[in-house]
């Protein structure tokens, strides 16, 4: 999930386009979390649907919406319990 990020510097106007500078997130609950298959971090959420594969429409069965830095071990855990 993307999610729009504001610059608080005015490093734009003086012709710096990859500044450092911190920014403010447009989701506050949402956080940083690493992807392994990207080799980066990313900021947001994770999406972890299951579906039906074997019907002839592959409908889901099951969506979650877990924070980025939540590890995928410990969601199967807790997807286990419910």
């Amino acid at each position: 999930m993307l999610h729009q990020c504001t610059r608080d510097c005015d490093c734009r106007q003086n012709g710096i386009f990859n500044c450092s500078c911190p920014r403010r997130f447009s989701d506050p609950t949402a956080n940083w979390g690493w992807d392994s298959y990207r080799g980066r971090y990313v900021y947001g959420y994770s999406n972890y649907t299951f579906t039906a594969a074997d019907s002839p429409y592959d409908l889901p069965v099951y969506s979650v919406l877990n924070q980025a830095a939540r590890h995928d071990s410990d969601l199967i855990l807790l997807l286990s319990l419910e």
